[in-house]
């Protein structure tokens, strides 16, 4: 699929370096870095860029998916025996005729999450589904799981006083007025953004997603109960719940806070060409040991009461071959809170009155923030690399005023370039990025040690920058969106601006099939080393060299970047998700989740 071109623009390199630094450690990198600078430039032809392969492939896979589209309930029946190998659940017949009420588009791939996630549960029996169930929410005070249920087409739940609870509330009573045919069920729900399930027992991708083991006759042990552990040791927990042989279960991390070898191998599979190809696996933590220690909601999540046991959970999002729970549409996308949507959607026309920039706005959460580790936190890590400030102290002076998280050797190169000062000018130019506020939450974002209260030590280290409104983001062409705590509820706005999303994640949620990547957002790695690159084929400046020979002459001068492929992927995405993620498609897909997880619930 691609040419054997790599991409060298010096700066990508460069930061390809940088984005791997971790707090305080002495970094020791096995990044192929000759191989880089060295790699020679084809000529240039129309598809000469790594990205416009990416792009190009990434049509030919939307337009798949419109092949198989379905039209009649008999192809729909005859799609869903094809890939499920297995006849739907009752009342299948009525769930379609509401998809075309819906005027919903139908591609059996769109329901390959609530499979996947239902996949552990097959071989348990529906006394044994039961009661884990039913002793995962005994005690909700102290789980801090809170139970709903459908009894007779009725919703019910005994949560009082969550805005994520009255949400949820608020989809199910729509979900069974629209629906009165979803079988009686007990569903536990996670209020949190954090992981709530470690269990070993994880099911493989290979075989159809079958379990290990057929529990279903297995006799209930009506005494056994779900064991909450509350531990700051996430590292040990997230290895016994990969899978034997991988390379996260087998990584010895040593105690403490190791000195971790960042191996380029990591990022082999999902960004051989330096950017990513495979936006699932690029979240695949269990294949990449050294994101433990870069991603705050790893290292150390804001809720750590976790269970090793295997019970249904039904939560807005959960982590790739790490925790078995239940995806469902965000109560945030649902409830489309102003905090994380637009209250007006730009018309494709408008995509040239956007200003040319670069936008992220946050606060420094991600997980339990303390003086020893905020600077493993992804959040803190992309802020840092991006500040021209930053970067124009280590172009003047040669010297690494931030080893943490630039290297020894893109300090250098910043020094030896020859434009010394390209990259902070570049910075200056587009980008617009920063926290607008610390520590909001000393309880869930500080450690809560007394001198850690209000993160004066983020305040410090960092210039906060004013906030700024969903509205006035979306004038903006780009706009990058990472973790928080958990999931980012901005996503779907987002793709909705018809500006251009740049997504990185370890999370996985419910529209993960529904979504193509270079078709309707950019894809970016979870170590950021890719970001300069995705900038410097986008935006115009050129910062390297070897950019300018992948870009065009524009009105009499070079490097004006790739502005149509983005309106491509910005307007385009827009029209998608004004398709595929609206409030009623999150209603199927909740409605088909309870219809196979009442055949599995009712045996």
């Amino acid at each position: 699929m691609f040419s054997r071109t790599f991409y060298t623009a010096t700066v990508a390199v460069l930061v390809a370096v940088a984005a791997f630094g971790l707090a305080n450690y002495h970094l020791i990198t096995q990044l192929n870095v000759i191989h880089y600078l060295r790699s020679s430039l084809a000529p240039s032809t129309e598809l000469s860029h790594p990205i416009d392969h990416l792009i190009k492939h990434a049509s030919t896979l939307s337009s798949q998916h419109s092949q198989r589209k379905t039209s009649t309930l008999r192809a729909t029946i005859a799609a869903y025996k094809e890939r499920r190998n297995q006849p739907p659940p009752a009342n299948f017949d009525k769930w379609y005729e509401l998809a075309k009420r819906y005027e919903a588009i139908l591609v059996e791939d769109f329901w390959d999450p609530i499979h996947e996630d239902l996949a552990p549960f097959k071989n348990l029996s529906s006394a044994k589904l039961h009661h884990v169930a039913m002793q995962a929410t005994k005690d909700e005070e102290a789980s801090g799981i809170d139970r709903f249920w459908i009894r007779g087409g009725v919703p019910g739940t005994n949560c009082l006083n969550s805005d994520e609870c009255d949400g949820f509330m608020d989809m199910l009573k729509e979900v069974v007025e629209d629906a009165p045919w979803i079988p009686d069920v007990e569903i536990p729900f996670n209020t949190y953004v954090s992981p709530r399930i470690m269990h070993k027992s994880q099911v493989t991708e290979a075989d159809n997603l079958q379990t290990s083991g057929d529990m279903r006759n297995t006799p209930v042990d009506l005494n056994s109960t779900v064991v909450w552990e509350n531990t700051d040791d996430m590292t040990t927990l997230i290895q016994e719940a990969c899978l034997p042989g991988s390379a996260t279960s087998t990584t010895d991390f040593g105690p403490g806070q190791p000195e971790i070898l960042i191996r380029k191998k990591y990022t082999d599979a999902h960004m051989p060409h330096g950017f990513v190809n495979d936006f699932e696996a690029s979240k695949d933590i269990c294949q990449q040991p050294d994101l433990l220690y870069l991603h705050g909601s790893l290292l150390a999540p804001s809720f750590n009461l976790v269970s090793r046991q295997l019970f249904p959970l039904f939560s807005a999002q959960k982590i790739k071959g790490v925790n078995p729970e239940i995806r469902i549409p965000s109560t945030l996308y649902w409830t489309e809170d102003n905090r994380y949507i637009a209250s007006q959607k730009p018309k494709p026309s408008e995509w040239s009155k956007k200003r040319e920039n670069v936008v992220w706005r946050g606060s420094n959460t991600g997980g339990r923030v303390s003086k020893s580790n905020w600077k493993s936190f992804h959040r803190h890590r992309f802020v840092t690399m991006t500040n021209a400030s930053n970067i124009h102290a280590v172009e003047e002076s040669g010297v690494c005023h931030f080893p943490w998280a630039m290297s020894e050797i893109m300090c250098h190169f910043l020094w030896k370039r020859g434009d010394r000062h390209a990259l902070s000018r570049f910075v200056k130019a587009y980008l617009d990025i920063g926290f607008y506020a610390f520590g909001e939450w000393p309880n869930k974002v500080c450690s809560g040690n007394v001198e850690d209260v209000g993160c004066q030590h983020l305040q410090d280290a960092y210039e906060p920058v004013p906030g700024m409104s969903m509205d006035t983001m979306q004038n903006s062409k780009y706009l990058v969106d990472i973790d928080g705590n958990g999931y980012s509820a901005r996503f779907r706005s987002f793709l909705l601006s018809t500006s251009v999303p740049i997504k990185a994640t370890v999370f996985s949620e419910w529209h993960d099939a529904r979504l193509i990547p270079w078709k309707h957002f950019i894809p970016m790695d979870n170590r950021f080393a890719d970001f300069w690159g995705i900038m410097d084929y986008f935006l115009p400046g050129c910062l390297s060299d070897e950019g300018a020979k992948y870009s065009g002459k524009v009105n009499g001068r070079y490097c004006a970047g790739h502005d149509k492929e983005a309106e491509s992927i910005g307007v385009g995405g827009a029209e998608w998700a004004g398709k595929v993620l609206r409030k009623e498609d999150m209603k199927l897909y909740m409605i088909r989740l309870l219809m196979e997880y009442g055949r599995l619930w009712h045996g």
